[in-house]
């Protein structure tokens, strides 16, 4: 047992393995998005299989669509995000069911929503590239994404931990897609890179769409922004002396008072 823990410990699944072995953190095995019961807060109604809603866009407001496609064996997971209130408004899961026969359940769902942005991503260039072709500008197609650079697959699981950590977005309560973000998980590379996927038996369709839709929402503050301290007055002269004195010349104090 020790080797195998141990093994583990190196690939990187230190949460996994206290998990395994230790009894430990039995409710968040990947250790990769935290927060989920605040993030999993939306109570939407199942209107049929594999479709939940939440509700209809209100007026002028803006939607980002991620999509995931799957085939056969996989499954096609589609999530609309408000971009005003970040709450997950529909979620699609289409199981088994070949492209052709996904492409009219989708587009039924997309047309719903008018002001959109729709970011989609496939194994298959065909099911994306005719959801490009369908609505034009409002798609844009993650043809592959890379493990590295500002839009890769890292960068954006990132943020994906940034906005579970902080509920700055929320989701409707399926179980499934739930279970997913709890078992997504991190292994280390032999490079020193992370490596992000669902565990060898499980599924990441639902985390995959939604990381998609990231690229759409707006960013997060880094940071809490500290007021400016009042300038002083010395400063304030300082600042006029050197805007005055001619280039070349020593500054001189302009706001000496000269006495008869």
């Amino acid at each position: 047992m020790r080797p195998q823990y141990e093994e583990m410990l190196a690939r990187g699944q230190v949460a996994k393995a206290r998990c395994l072995y230790r009894g430990e953190f039995a409710t968040d095995l990947g250790a990769v998005f935290t927060n989920l019961d605040a993030v999993f807060c939306l109570r939407a109604k199942q209107i049929e299989p594999g479709l939940w809603w939440l509700r209809e866009p209100r007026p002028r407001e803006s939607v980002v669509i991620g999509i995931d496609f799957g085939k056969h064996d996989d499954k096609t997971v589609v999530v609309v995000f408000s971009r005003q209130t970040l709450e997950m408004l529909a979620l699609l899961r289409i199981e088994r069911t070949d492209y052709l026969y996904q492409l009219p359940m989708i587009d039924r769902v997309i047309k719903r929503f008018p002001l959109r942005q729709i970011w989609s991503e496939g194994r298959d260039e065909t099911a994306a590239e005719l959801i490009r072709t369908m609505y034009g500008k409002d798609c844009v197609n993650l043809v592959k994404m890379s493990h590295t650079g500002q839009f890769g697959k890292g960068k954006v699981i990132e943020r994906g931990m940034d906005y579970c950590q902080r509920g700055a977005w929320q989701m409707i309560d399926a179980p499934w897609l739930r279970e997913e973000f709890r078992l997504f998980e991190r292994t280390k590379t032999p490079k020193g890179n992370w490596d992000y996927s669902a565990p060898k038996t499980g599924h990441d369709d639902g985390v995959m769409a939604c990381m998609h839709a990231i690229y759409g929402l707006p960013l997060l503050p880094t940071e809490i922004t500290k007021p400016r301290p009042a300038t002083s007055e010395r400063n304030d002269f300082a600042a006029i002396e050197r805007m005055l004195a001619p280039r070349g010349e020593p500054r001189k104090n302009v706001f000496v008072v000269r006495r008869s």
